[in-house]
């Protein structure tokens, strides 16, 4: 299967979904991250331009873990918001990678980014199967599985789906540990505290979380989740 996580900065496929993107790279799924925003503005220690260019290198090197294709938008950080272009760029992100599985952000997530993100992912889907809606890659007919994944802190998030991912969680910080840039902000810990949360509520070591997203004709099948 292939497997799509749309992001909003680089690292967050990483941060919220990368056991499970692991975990679908070890049974033998093709992976595809596309993030929207350059992450130009979440380091102090660089110029915008420099630090643009410091995470999308961070985000190669963590995506080489498990094979990822990666496509980067380049949209300005804190500044996303809804337009032709981006609701055209993400239904293009989509036919590009041709996915069985989309995980993205929650439209309720409150990290601007984010939620913008994820309103942009739900505003395409009705799109994407449109020859007349005309972008680089070809019209894409397949029904697929929505997943939105987890927010800061867990908060405003009520997950209707898990994913154990204790067998893969040292592997998880491996892939944090790649985004060099991020790590003063105590995001190792971070994935640790949330891991043992969500893996409390269901039951295992170290687990994610996600919420089905349900729209006509993309009704989410939480079992093609590993």
């Amino acid at each position: 299967m292939n497997v799509l996580f749309i992001g909003a900065h680089p690292d967050d496929a990483d941060i919220w979904a990368g056991g499970t993107l692991l975990k679908c790279y070890n049974r033998g799924d093709k992976i595809f991250i596309a993030v929207m925003c350059s992450g130009n503005v979440g380091s102090d220690h660089y110029s915008r331009k420099e630090l643009a260019m410091v995470r999308e290198r961070e985000q190669k090197n963590a995506a080489a873990h498990y094979e990822a294709q990666v496509y980067f938008f380049g949209y300005e950080d804190n500044e996303l918001t809804y337009t032709h272009d981006t609701h055209m760029a993400v239904i293009d992100a989509i036919r590009w990678a041709q996915p069985d599985i989309l995980l993205t952000h929650s439209p309720d997530d409150l990290a601007g980014d984010h939620g913008v993100t994820g309103y942009l992912v739900q505003k395409a889907l009705i799109s994407v199967p449109f020859s007349n809606m005309i972008t680089e890659h070809s019209a894409y007919k397949k029904r697929f599985s929505v997943f939105n994944c987890d927010t800061y802190g867990s908060l405003n998030f009520d997950p209707d789906v898990y994913v154990d991912i204790s067998d893969v969680f040292d592997k998880k910080i491996e892939l944090m540990k790649c985004h060099e840039s991020q790590l003063e902000y105590g995001w190792l810990k971070h994935l640790e505290q949330v891991a043992a949360f969500r893996g409390f509520q269901y039951g295992t070591q170290y687990a994610e979380a996600f919420r089905g997203f349900k729209f006509y004709g993309y009704m989410p099948n939480p079992r093609l989740l590993p």
